[in-house]
């Protein structure tokens, strides 16, 4: 769904991920680039993350939130980054561990 102000039901979906697995979806106050591996791009500033949402994936390798979206007009406008991590011993090995990172994305808030 869309990050529209007064969302009751915004919702936030993985798929294809490593099955059973842990993951979070990291929300940050602030947009990074930070190449970790080859295939790994960091697009949340760690240092402006304020929101680490866990999760488990099922069996096929879906999650998912919802979660609602204020009805303030201070936000009309702000971007929010957004990425999934996912612990996968067949993802990119960063600090010794295997890791999946999706493609970061940048939510606009808006009508």
């Amino acid at each position: 769904t869309l990050p529209i102000l007064g969302n009751a039901n915004f919702q936030v979906q993985l798929g294809s991920a490593a099955p059973d697995a842990l993951a979070a979806l990291f929300l940050s106050a602030a947009r990074a680039d930070l190449q970790l591996t080859a295939a790994c791009r960091l697009l949340v500033d760690p240092a402006a993350a304020f929101v680490s949402l866990p999760a488990r994936t099922n069996s096929v390798g879906r999650a998912g939130f919802s979660f609602a979206i204020p009805n303030d007009q201070n936000l009309m406008g702000q971007a929010l980054p957004a990425q999934w991590f996912v612990a996968d011993p067949l993802g990119q090995r960063y600090l010794g561990v295997g890791i999946t990172l999706t493609d970061g994305t940048e939510w606009r808030f808006g009508l």
